[in-house]
This record gives structure tokens, sequence and C-alpha cells, in this order.
């Protein structure tokens, strides 16, 4: 959106918090940029507000929109819904009285606004429009001067720096124990933009890792798509990697205080994104004290030594893909957007 011109008064990655601790701790900056906004949308008297996502923040921000006289009249686009199916289910009926029409990325979702009387779409989810490897993977064996039948295992630690600290350890615990029974194998981490570089090296550092491990920036897709199996956090790179077709195992840990809290608001029996859409589990999670290195390895190790199973798991992959709709999330959204702004007077 910046390369497009979009004017950025507060990033994304400013806000990446996680767990209630987190947000309590940076309430005056949300604050601050809830007022910064606010002002600026008096002064610019936009045409249409677009929210996406966010709704601990954008579910404010609307409620306020709508408070403000000039601008209670502005057509209001949600873009990506607050996971209702989750947890809060009760806030469906203020989402209505906020928002003029929500788009959504996921199919299941639909009726949920419907019964509420919410003008509702299914545009597909955008990483359809994104997701795929930029090169092959005798390409990125090359590049990284891997032998060409060594088993691969890709590392995804998470994308905020809370994950990385708490899940990278595990994942090189997990890897340590693999690499025991499976000599030749290469982890390939995908580094988030995100953190910096330099918390990678420290954990990995402090781990005492005797090689075998690989950190690499900008290659997300092609660490995905090209290795035999991956472990994941928890969020939307359980989708990514369905969308590429590898097997994995999704593994997450937080605070006690935001798991005991979470747990008490979640009330679906999976967490993996890849499991809520598949409506079932199709992929093994381990969340919070399940999340051990011991466990994590013996699946991993089945998935590595069993092709039967990973080919089945392929299988179960590739129908969640297909519920994600066709490529074109951004373009359908615009085009929604733009009928909102041409109805008007």
């Amino acid at each position: 959106m910046a390369a497009e011109g979009l004017e950025v008064l507060f990033h994304v990655r400013d806000i990446g918090f996680l767990g209630f601790v987190e947000v309590v701790r940076h309430l005056p900056f949300i604050r601050r940029m809830m007022r910064t906004l606010l002002e600026e949308c008096r002064r610019r008297r936009p045409r249409a507000i677009v929210l996406v996502d966010y709704p601990g923040f954008n579910l404010r921000f609307a409620k306020a929109l709508r408070r403000i006289p000039e601008l209670s009249a502005t057509p209001v686009l949600y873009y990506i819904s607050p996971q209702v199916w989750a947890w809060h289910a009760s806030r469906v009926p203020e989402i209505a009285r906020l928002v003029d029409r929500m788009a959504v990325i996921f199919d299941f979702e639909v009726p949920i606004y419907q019964k509420a009387g919410l003008q509702v779409d299914f545009v597909g989810h955008p990483l359809l429009e994104v997701v795929r490897p930029v090169g092959s993977a005798d390409e990125l064996r090359r590049e990284l001067n891997l032998p060409v039948n060594s088993p691969l295992l890709a590392l995804m630690p998470g994308s905020r720096l809370q994950e990385v600290r708490g899940l990278f350890p595990l994942f090189l615990q997990t890897y340590k124990l693999l690499h025991g029974e499976f000599p030749n194998l290469t982890a390939l981490v995908g580094c988030s933009p995100t953190v910096g570089q330099t918390i990678y090296d420290d954990i990995l550092l402090s781990a005492e890792m005797a090689g075998g491990i690989r950190l690499l920036n900008d290659m997300t897709y092609d660490i995905l798509a090209h290795s035999n199996v991956a472990l994941v956090a928890s969020g939307t790179v359980t989708l990514e990697t369905a969308i590429l077709g590898t097997p994995l195992v999704m593994a997450y840990r937080v605070s006690p205080l935001t798991y005991t809290i979470g747990r008490k608001l979640v009330k679906i029996p999976n967490l993996a994104l890849v499991n809520v859409v598949a409506g079932k589990r199709v992929v093994p999670e381990f969340v919070q004290g399940e999340a051990q290195p011991h466990l994590l390895a013996a699946e991993l190790s089945s998935l590595l030594r069993d092709a039967t199973r990973r080919d089945a798991m392929r299988k179960e992959l590739y129908q969640v893909r297909e519920k994600l709709g066709n490529p074109g999330a951004s373009r359908n959204t615009a085009a929604i957007l733009n009928s909102m702004i041409t109805a008007q007077p």
C-alpha cells in the first residue's frame, strides 16, 4: 500500500503486540494513535473509511467515528473480519451497527454477518495472490550449497519479537533431537523482517547448536515450498504452508496469563487456522504445556519417515486450499470500496 502512495502515519510493525500484558503496557501509544487518526479524519474528511483486521483497535475507532457528527455518515468497509467465530460472538450486532459492509476472507463467515443484517461479501483469501516460491527446489539447494537428497525442515517461529523469543529456542531444541535421528537434516529458518537479525543470532548462539541451521531472510515461501516438513507457529503461516502443500506441525506458547485468559474466551477446539478452515484437525497442534521438544520431534520424525502419511496430509491441505476461494481478494475488495464511494451523492 505504501508503494502505491499510502501515507503511513503509524506502521503495522509498531502495533504488533502479543498478549494482554503487552497491550496494557502499550496503552498510552494506542490512545495516542487513536487520537491522531480521529483528528486526521476530521481534517481530511474521507469519502470512505477502510478498517483492516485488528479488531481490538478498529472497532473502538469505528465507534468513535460514529460519535463525530461530520463523520457519522461516512461509509465504512471492514476488510478481514474479526474472528467472531472463535471468540466473543456477541460483537456481531455491534459490528453490524458500526460497519456498512464487510469483506470476509473465509466463506463460513458470510452467514454469521448475514444473520445480523450486514451486507457481506466473500472476496477470497489474499494469501492466494502472494504465496508462491520465487525459485525451484534445485535452485534453492544450489544457492544454499545443500546436497540434492538431504531432507529439509522449515522452521517458522513467528513474525513478532515475543513469538521468536518464546518459540525459536523450542524449535532449535526440537531440531537438535531430530538431527540425532537424521544426521543430514538441514533446518531452514524463516526470519521475520520485523525482528532484528541479532535476536536470531543471539538465540542460536545461546542454544550452542553445531551447524545444520540456516537463517534466511525474505525467502519464506521458497523455504516452505521446498522443505520436506515444517514446524510453524500459530497464525497465518499455517495457511501459507497449507497453500504450498507442505506437511506441517504447529506449536505455540504464550505467557501463562495470556493463555489462561485466552482459553476462557476462545470457543473453538482447534487453534491452527488450517484446522479451523478444514473444520477438523488436519495438522497436529502442540499448544502451551504440550509444546515440548521431544513431542514435536516425534511427530516430525513420523512425517519424515512415513511418505504415506505425508501424502495423506497433502491431500487434506489441498482441500483447505480449495476452501480459500480464488485469487483476487485485493481486486474484489477494491471494487467493493469503489462502489461504496461512487454510490454517494
